[in-house]
């Protein structure tokens, strides 16, 4: 998706989510944030692998070693 697509809408309701509600007692519900990031569809180990590739000197301080890496789960994919 291009990033244009993600501008063009800034807030979502529960129906744009297809969601009962988004706020529940412990506050954003489970359920909105699932939809929230189908709605996405992104590929964080994609986006992150092009901008240590593309910007090895802006990400200098980013380390890279195996055992301090980045590690990040889609919500979406558990």
């Amino acid at each position: 998706m291009p990033i244009t697509k993600l501008l063009d809408q800034l807030a979502y309701t529960a129906a744009d989510l297809k969601v009962d509600k988004i706020i529940d007692e412990y506050g954003v519900s489970q359920e909105a944030v699932d939809a929230f990031y189908r709605k996405l569809d992104y590929n964080m180990s994609l986006i992150m692998d092009s901008l240590l590739l593309d910007c090895p000197y802006e990400l200098y301080w980013f380390d890279k070693t195996k055992t301090g890496g980045y590690n990040y789960q889609n919500p979406s994919s558990v």
